[in-house]
C-alpha cells in the first residue's frame, strides 16, 4: 500500500524524495495510530481527528 502511494506521488504528482519521505513518515504514523484497524475501515473523522492531534 505504501510503495504504491509512494509511486503515486512520484509519478503522479511530481514530488520531490524529500517530500514523499514525510508523506510515507506521516502515513506511517496514521496507521500506527489506528493499531491493528482494519484499513478499509478508517473514516474522514480518522483523518481528521488525526491532523487535529498532530496541530497540537
Amino acid at each position: 500500500m505504501l510503495r504504491d502511494f509512494s509511486t503515486y506521488l512520484s509519478v503522479e504528482k511530481g514530488l520531490s524524495q524529500l517530500s514523499i519521505k514525510a508523506y510515507i513518515s506521516d502515513v506511517r504514523i496514521f496507521l500506527d495510530s489506528l493499531g491493528s484497524r482494519d484499513p478499509s475501515r478508517i473514516t474522514e473523522s480518522d483523518v481528521v481527528d488525526f491532523i487535529k492531534e498532530r496541530r497540537e
